[in-house]
């Protein structure tokens, strides 16, 4: 019993200590940021004027494919990877001669075709 009032006063005697201590030390200190002697500023958007390299992994919001219905050689990219675009926005240019030349032939088979039912009746 002794020994758990003489923990108790230990106990409360460090703590008002600490306290004591801390309020003493806290008026006798001086204070480092005097008003005056530093000023303040506000971040704006604006250029970079520094940069750091750091190392993790960009994770998209959504990913879309594109598909085209017919195949062709890209011939030129307008936007870059990960950029964001608006429904309707050019993304790529498709080289059409390609597929002009699918076209011309598929309406030539397709006149020669009308001639040949002609032909029969």
């Amino acid at each position: 019993m002794k020994k758990r009032i003489y923990y108790i006063v230990t106990s409360v005697l460090g703590i008002s200590l600490i306290v004591a201590a801390f309020y003493i030390f806290r008026y006798k200190i001086p204070v480092r940021l005097i008003p005056g002697q530093f000023t303040t500023g506000r971040a704006d958007i604006g250029p970079v004027l520094q940069t750091g390299n750091a190392e993790g992994i960009v994770v998209p919001e959504n990913e879309v494919f594109l598909r085209s219905p017919s195949g062709g050689v890209i011939k030129k990219i307008l936007k870059t990877p990960g950029s964001m675009v608006k429904p309707g926005e050019i993304i790529l240019l498709i080289d059409t001669e390609p597929i002009q030349k699918e076209i011309e032939s598929t309406q030539d088979q397709l006149a020669v075709m009308k001639n040949n039912t002609f032909d029969i009746i």
